[in-house]
């Protein structure tokens, strides 16, 4: 069939340099996002935080130059906040991270989170996602992760 074809051909494409390839499957879902800091052994924990765009594709257009994007507290209820928090401290040790991270999942639209990816060195402007999780001040939190960075 056509599909085949055309996945081996991407396949063929993508092992060009070597013999290793991931396939995901398409997840329709939304990113949501979680940023951590590690003060004195203990995990802070942002509230949970979603990018909000039109479209259908979240690209670098998308991302720096549309006004409707926006960074927004996500909707969650409840339990699905509890998750993600959970989940977040759980990656988080696991991974073995240290001092800071922001931390992204999708959340299916059957309820299901998934992890997707760790952020060590997140953006810090004015309009990334980890200072507006932890409030917006970019001068407060400078001082917060350095001082976290300087406890024993």
């Amino acid at each position: 069939s056509a599909v085949i074809h055309a996945l081996e051909a991407a396949l063929a494409r993508a092992t060009a340099g070597g013999d290793l390839a991931m396939l995901e499957p398409y997840l329709r879902a939304r990113e949501i996002e979680i940023a951590l800091i590690e003060e004195r052994g203990t995990l802070v924990l942002s509230p949970v935080g979603e990018v909000l765009y039109t479209g259908d594709f979240y690209d670098y257009d998308c991302k720096y130059n549309s006004p409707q994007t926006r960074l927004s507290l996500a909707a969650l209820s409840p339990v699905q906040n509890t998750r993600v928090r959970t989940y977040a401290e759980k990656v988080f040790r696991a991974l073995g991270l240290a001092r800071y991270a922001r931390l992204d999942f999708f959340l299916a639209e059957s309820g299901e989170i998934f992890f997707n990816e760790a952020n060590t060195l997140p953006g810090f402007t004015a309009g990334s996602m980890f200072p507006f999780l932890f409030g917006g001040d970019l001068r407060a939190l400078s001082t917060r992760l350095a001082l976290a960075a300087l406890a024993p």
